[in-house]
């Protein structure tokens, strides 16, 4: 009302150009909006053996992302995709798989299972470990490139030698923080997080 008032104001009560104004405004409101970041929010996500579904809603306040009707929008539109992407076609039938809860991180991960009745929960928390905790760059040791070995030892190497140790305690140092960038990067040598 504030706004349409003082537009009328400044038209001289001018109709036409009040609606004018207020359309200029409109503009410029929205473009003042748009440079906003709507950086929080939520994931849901589904999934079966050929397509995956992952909604994400933002909002620019961590108080609405935590309110539970943003929330609840989050899984209803959730539900709602899924339901409208099920009915027109039947690509989501199988394995379907709901979070118990809506989050702020999601992975995709593809991973063939030799086992067809292995345990879902322990495929899902091998996922968890390779694509959100862990982030592993090498699947074994054997995996890890010369280049990346080679300028890993090389950074170590420069770093233990500003210690002034003899070259002896240099090599052993940098051998000990090998083995850490190999339990860094490498998803074998990784400690699993859900056992941590």
């Amino acid at each position: 009302m504030k706004e349409v008032k003082s537009a009328l104001v400044a038209s001289d009560w001018d109709i036409e150009a009040a609606q004018n104004e207020l359309r200029k405004r409109g503009v410029a409101l929205a473009s003042k909006k748009s440079s906003r970041t709507a950086a929080e929010g939520f994931l849901a996500l589904a999934q079966d053996e050929k397509k995956t579904i992952l909604v994400e809603l933002n909002c620019e306040t961590d108080f609405v992302a935590w309110n539970q009707i943003f929330q609840h929008l989050v899984s209803m539109g959730f539900q709602l995709l899924y339901f409208i992407i099920s009915f027109m076609t039947s690509l989501l039938t199988h394995h379907y798989y709901n979070l118990d809860s809506i989050g702020h991180i999601a992975g995709l991960l593809s991973l063939e299972v030799e086992d067809k009745d292995a345990p879902l929960d322990v495929v899902q928390r091998v996922g968890s470990q390779i694509a959100i905790a862990a982030k592993p760059l090498f699947l074994s040791k054997e995996d890890v490139t010369s280049d990346a070995l080679g300028n890993e030892r090389d950074t170590l190497r420069s770093q233990a030698e500003k210690t002034g140790k003899s070259q002896m305690a240099i090599d052993k140092m940098v051998e000990g923080r090998l083995r850490k960038y190999y339990e860094e990067v490498v998803l074998l040598e990784h400690k699993f997080i859900v056992d941590d």
